[in-house]
């Protein structure tokens, strides 16, 4: 990961990454971003993954749809209550 940028306007986040054997960088962009709580545990739930590279794409849109498991991030309780205020 090169940078970041956190858009709670939008609720997306924008992750620039360089990957080895690629000639250049590029954006990884999450939106679509929802704080779930159930019993005082806080989760980052992400609705969209849109990247320049499709078999990233692909690999992510797998993520999301639940094919590795949970596509929910657990959050720190602190962090959970934070976001759920801006996002």
């Amino acid at each position: 990961m090169i940078d970041h940028q956190l858009d709670f306007d939008n609720k997306r986040v924008i992750v620039i990454i360089e990957l080895k054997g690629e000639k250049e960088q590029f954006n990884i962009v999450l939106s679509d971003l929802k704080v779930i709580e159930n019993a005082g545990v806080y989760y980052l739930k992400i609705g969209r993954f849109d990247i320049e590279r499709e078999w990233i794409k692909l690999l992510g849109q797998d993520y999301l749809d639940g094919k590795f498991g949970d596509p929910r991030i657990n959050l720190p309780e602190k962090v959970g209550k934070m976001l759920s205020n801006v996002i």
